[in-house]
């Protein structure tokens, strides 16, 4: 059921414009974040971002191809996958202060989408399932450390 239906007009069109603007926005504060930590030196920051974009739509392109979700009688929800894997990837070594917020952000956001009718609560979550534990890994990915130390 699609609770937009009930919803005022205007009421829906300014919740839409909000969901619609949720993701882009993470992806700014995603590559704002990247700049600064390639400028503290974290380098690979930005693979680890490349590799959760990779998931989200690797996963797209599998479920157009073969039907995943829907052989489950669920729809893959992109929004979802775009939006927890860059909340992922931006909380990454941050502290709680901002990880917190940002989690609460996703709830709203899942909360929003099914408001408006976007995906079902079991939509969002199989997908988030599947996304994070693919992007389990890239969260564990740390620079190598040099076998010899040059500077000796």
């Amino acid at each position: 059921m699609s609770f937009s239906t009930t919803l005022a007009p205007n009421v829906a069109h300014t919740l839409d414009q909000i969901a619609d603007a949720y993701t882009p926005l993470l992806l700014l504060i995603a590559l704002l974040d990247l700049v600064l930590r390639w400028r503290n030196g974290d380098k690979l920051h930005g693979m680890k971002l490349m590799c959760a974009v990779v998931v989200v739509y690797g996963w797209m392109l599998a479920d157009t191809r073969f039907q995943l979700w829907h052989r489950l009688g669920l729809d893959y929800s992109t929004h979802t996958a775009a939006a927890l894997a860059l909340v992922i990837v931006i909380a990454l070594g941050k502290r709680l202060t901002v990880k917190i917020p940002l989690a609460v952000s996703l709830v709203v956001y899942g909360c929003l989408m099914r408001t408006l009718g976007y995906h079902t609560w079991a939509d969002m979550l199989a997908t988030a399932a599947i996304i994070g534990l693919c992007i389990l890994p890239v969260i564990f990915l740390r620079a190598k450390e040099p076998l010899i130390n040059r500077s000796e």
